[in-house]
């Protein structure tokens, strides 16, 4: 439910923040706020590259340290991210690629995590539930933080941040698994 909290809400803000990158610090790099668009677009499918490469690693380490090791990923960009907006410029860039590919890498591991813990014969619901639950915490975080975007802008961050430290928390035991 952490991962949730994180995911949709940072895609829905991606191209506040690429607009606000561009017009603080994009611009001098030859960014135009017509690039915001293909930007969220980079960023948001940049997600499927750490599905894929999780895929791979969960064969060999397990699906456990997999989404562990993303949601920690993730998390870890969404501290640094308000911290280097001042002075990073580019760099923002990187850590932008970092956090999109992390975000939504954990998913797949998630959903075969629930698939192998779920009663037997009860599994179909219990994906079902989680989502359910999932999208329900999403539209908190997504309405949280376009509610306050004009006034806090790129630090309305901040507020994603508890996804990821309880996710991480609840899933200490799993993720030696």
């Amino acid at each position: 439910f952490g991962h949730m909290w994180e995911l949709y809400a940072l895609w829905t803000l991606a191209p506040l923040i690429f607009l606000l990158w561009i017009d603080s610090t994009g611009q001098a790099w030859g960014f135009t706020p017509a690039h915001a668009s293909l930007l969220s677009f980079l960023f948001i499918g940049a997600g499927s590259l750490g599905c894929v490469l999780g895929g791979y690693a969960s064969r060999k380490m397990g699906s456990g340290p997999i989404a562990f090791a993303a949601l920690a990923t993730s998390g870890l960009c969404c501290v640094m991210f308000p911290l280097l907006w001042p002075v990073a410029g580019l760099g923002l860039l990187l850590v932008l690629l970092i956090w999109g590919i992390s975000v939504a890498g954990d998913s797949p591991q998630f959903s075969a995590l629930a698939s192998h813990f779920a009663p037997a014969g009860a599994t179909g619901s219990a994906l079902a539930v989680m989502n359910g639950i999932g999208f329900f915490i999403t539209t908190l975080s997504i309405q949280l933080c376009t509610s306050l975007w004009n006034q806090w802008q790129y630090q309305v961050l901040w507020l994603l941040i508890p996804g990821p430290l309880l996710g991480l928390w609840s899933m200490r035991r799993v993720a030696k698994q």
